[in-house]
């Protein structure tokens, strides 16, 4: 049996609780890598639901707004200190308002380019000295057709 190819590498993924994020932190696990999750809330066991029993250990999920700078170096420090330095950081989190440009409230449009735009300064910011103490490291940034497509009532 060949070895998994991520086997000895630690990913932090954002925004997986659900959707896409909780996908790519489940494959991520699968192919071998001790993965660092994190939501606004996690429900249930995010990603981890989606793991047998004995993987679980190797992994952790945890609350995070990565709006919010203190909750983010607080992630950091959590996962620095669970499973090491990541070889791997994927930027997901991300949140849509449905609105039109009349109607949609400013708070509304400071809270999404908070979460689609600002977070991933916040989390690289963080996490950067640690991916570059790993040697060679990657970051994986997000994003969705709506960033180069227009689309009614998805102004923010």
């Amino acid at each position: 049996m060949s070895e998994a190819k991520l086997a000895g590498k630690v990913a932090v993924v954002t925004g997986v609780s659900r959707g896409i994020g909780r996908a790519i932190a489940a494959r991520l696990a699968n192919e071998g890598a001790a993965v660092a999750g994190c939501a606004r809330r996690v429900r249930d066991g995010a990603f981890l639901d989606d793991l047998d029993s004995a993987e679980r250990a190797r992994h952790l999920v945890a609350a995070c707004d990565v709006r919010r700078r203190e909750e983010v170096f607080g992630f950091r420090d959590l996962v620095l200190a669970r499973l090491g330095a990541p070889d791997i950081l994927v930027n997901n989190a991300g949140v849509v308002a449905r609105a039109s440009i009349e109607t949609l409230p400013e708070e509304t449009w400071d809270d999404v380019l908070a979460a689609n735009l600002k977070s991933a300064f916040l989390v690289t910011q963080a996490f950067l000295p640690a991916l570059r103490s790993r040697g060679r490291s990657r970051i994986i940034n997000m994003a969705s057709i709506a960033g180069r497509r227009g689309t009614p009532l998805l102004a923010a």
